[in-house]
């Protein structure tokens, strides 16, 4: 089977879930072939795969296309071949890599997060870029958080530009989106104290102690956190800078913060 028309049925269902993903129907859409080699090792279900005819005689995606074949209910039905323009249409890429897979996504929620003996967990609030989120999505699972927390105003974290910048953590680690009183009534039933991230302030990030459950907040890249979570930090934190530099990426805050969790929980 090839598509060779961007009319076809099966595009146009596609191109739905391309422009609302993971609302309307719990799909979503991923391309490129790090990020699914990501969704094989997180056993992510495939519901259908779109590739091209180049992608299918290289090496790499003649053994990628026949490990997704192997995973397919029905490939015979479920693999598809597309056009160059049908490709491009259903891409968020200037370059597509010539696949594109429909995948199974269920929104996790607050109620079915479980925790390590010490949690950690990374709040988002109002964060905009979907460049930033995807990294700090990242790099929160690179540090072994138990979760990440978006809240209102912040951007789709599965967005397209968004999943490609997390580099497949998107499925390593539950994402949750909801509202902000939602979020910190669940962390104070759990007694997890929320360490608020600051620009400029006295709190000096390695002199506080992580060792201790831990919700990270981390406000949006112009103004910080929103007034809910101001008003119910337990403590503030503060990466000391240089007094030329204003201020450091929301993504980087966010790894700098993280690590020095990691740092203090780790043994000597």
């Amino acid at each position: 089977m090839k598509i060779t028309s961007v009319h076809n049925r099966i595009i146009n269902d596609c191109l739905r879930i391309k422009e609302k993903p993971g609302k309307p129907n719990d799909r979503l859409l991923i391309e490129g072939l790090r990020i699914i080699k990501s969704a094989i090792s997180a056993n992510v279900s495939f519901l259908k795969c779109f590739y091209t005819e180049t992608l299918l005689k290289s090496a790499e995606g003649g053994r990628l296309m026949a490990e997704i074949k192997s995973l397919l209910a029905d490939p015979g039905n479920s693999c598809i071949e597309v056009s160059p323009s049908v490709m491009k249409k259903l891409s968020d890429t200037e370059t597509p890599q010539g696949i594109i897979l429909e995948v199974e996504y269920r929104k996790p929620e607050l109620k079915n997060i479980n925790f390590k003996s010490k949690p950690l967990v990374v709040v988002c609030d109002r964060i905009q870029d979907p460049g930033n989120m995807g990294s700090i999505i990242r790099v929160s699972d690179a540090a072994g958080a138990d979760a990440v927390f978006v809240v209102e105003g912040s951007c789709n974290p599965v967005s397209a530009k968004c999943i490609r910048a997390t580099a497949g953590s998107i499925f390593n680690l539950p994402v949750v989106c909801a509202q902000s009183t939602d979020v910190i009534n669940f962390l104070k039933s759990k007694n997890i104290p929320l360490y608020l991230a600051e620009a400029h302030g006295n709190n000096a990030v390695y002199k506080r102690d992580f060792t201790g459950p831990v919700a990270l907040i981390l406000g949006s890249e112009a103004s910080g956190a929103g007034s809910a979570f101001k008003d119910k930090a337990d403590f503030l934190v503060t990466i000391p800078m240089n007094d030329k530099t204003e201020s450091l990426n929301v993504s980087m805050s966010a790894g700098i913060c993280l690590y020095e969790v990691l740092r203090q929980r780790r043994p000597s």
